[in-house]
């Protein structure tokens, strides 16, 4: 049986190469030549529209120091960004303007 592990350079280089999830690209970022993801989404609005958008599937899981787990689905990560942003509520389906387009203010 072959050897499956690989070096952090070759991981890095099969995940950031042309075509890869995670494949780089150099585009103009508010007037700065920047490396982007390019697959990436536009916004942190669009984060939050696919974390609504998959409901009440597991997000995320977080381990305390005692031991016990946190976890939260799609649907409760949207609702607690909402419950910090300085509008009453997040909602998807009704994009706000801001100063460089449709972002939502997350925090203050």
């Amino acid at each position: 049986m072959a050897n499956a592990t690989m070096t952090m350079a070759e991981a890095e280089a099969a995940l950031l190469a042309p075509g890869a999830p995670f494949e780089v690209a150099e585009e103009i970022v508010l007037g700065e030549t920047m490396r982007v993801f390019k697959r990436r989404l536009p916004s942190l609005r669009a984060v939050l529209e696919s974390s609504a958008a998959r409901g009440d599937a597991e997000h995320m899981v977080f381990h305390g120091s005692a031991g016990e787990e946190h976890r939260f689905t799609y649907r409760e990560h949207v609702a607690l960004v909402a419950r910090t942003t300085p509008r009453s509520s997040f909602t998807p389906a009704a994009p706000r303007a801001g100063p460089r387009g449709p972002f939502t203010r997350i925090a203050t």
